[in-house]
């Protein structure tokens, strides 16, 4: 049965459902939008709701690659790292498409091991930016990309934004 495969075998079969390439990861997210992703990724996370042990091993992929758009969701996600630490170990991919606010930055102090970055660099004109600052500072991922939509609205917000990501492309070349 089931109940007797070995844990490794278990994560393996799990990670064929969870577990994406960062390119397609990263591509499939900036073609959508917020809906459209929530949509998607409900069925192949509803894997580890299958049983309590198939949830154990199946969360941490789930943080493989983290994708933050909103505020209140980089405040879940700090709290949720804040609280079970070892999620933030397994984060080696993390998508920015909003949330820049200071709850970013506890997300990326508790995420380590981040490899690669993808930065969606369209912001509203009330969105926080301090977030983003910080987690620049700490990040040292590579590769990193940086989206830039064709309809942005300039801001004062948005001028910000362009400059730190400037600043970072100077700083790391």
């Amino acid at each position: 049965t089931v109940g007797r495969l070995p844990e490794e075998i278990i994560r393996e079969i799990l990670s064929y459902a969870l577990d994406k390439p960062v390119e397609k990861f990263f591509l499939e997210h900036s073609c959508k939008k917020l809906d459209a992703q929530v949509e998607d990724a409900a069925p192949q996370s509803s894997i580890v709701l299958v049983c309590k042990r198939w949830q154990r091993i199946g969360t941490p992929l789930l943080y493989v690659s983290l994708s933050i758009d909103l505020a209140k969701h980089a405040q879940a996600v700090a709290k949720v790292l804040k609280e079970t630490p070892r999620l933030g170990h397994v984060v080696k991919n993390l998508r920015l498409g909003g949330g820049f606010g200071p709850a970013l930055a506890g997300v990326v102090t508790k995420t380590p091991k981040v490899e690669a970055l993808y930065i969606n660099s369209k912001v509203i004109a009330i969105a926080s930016i301090v977030g983003l600052r910080r987690a620049l500072a700490i990040l040292k991922p590579h590769p990193v990309f940086i989206h830039l939509p064709r309809d942005k609205t300039y801001n004062v917000k948005q001028t910000q934004v362009d400059a730190v990501l400037e600043s970072m492309i100077r700083e790391r070349t």
